[in-house]
């Protein structure tokens, strides 16, 4: 089972995710934070599979949180979620090295698509324990 780390600032989105996610797939919701210095902490404590992180939080925004996680675990999947659907913020998580910008109104379908397409692509190159 996946183990996912959710990030945002508002913690009626958080809630949401965790319920929505717990029950459309098989994930562990391994942890919560509220900011990007928070999801730094949780990541290397937790070590998830994959980080759904909003851009626009308080302290460390999403996209600088995501290229110092990235430097530390180039392994963990990191998928910012936000309402800026903008070009200029797209281009700096891609070079901050996140997997994939999602909008946070894309839909439900959507999320559900990329976070399985997401796991699978990192399951795929994990070197076989066999």
């Amino acid at each position: 089972m996946s183990k996912v780390l959710i990030v945002d600032d508002n913690r009626y989105v958080r809630s949401a995710l965790r319920i929505f996610l717990g029950m459309s797939m098989r994930l562990e919701i391994s942890g919560e934070a509220t900011d990007g210095l928070e999801a730094i902490a949780k990541a290397t404590e937790l070590r998830p599979d994959m980080i759904l992180m909003d851009v626009a939080m308080p302290k460390m925004n999403g996209v600088e949180a995501a290229l110092a996680i990235r430097k530390m675990f180039p392994e963990i999947r990191i998928v910012l979620f936000t309402f800026y659907e903008n070009s200029v913020h797209s281009g700096l998580a891609k070079a901050s090295g996140v997997d994939l910008v999602l909008s946070k109104s894309a839909g439900t379908a959507t999320l559900l698509n990329s976070i399985r397409v997401l796991l699978e692509e990192g399951a795929a190159s994990q070197p076989s324990t066999q």
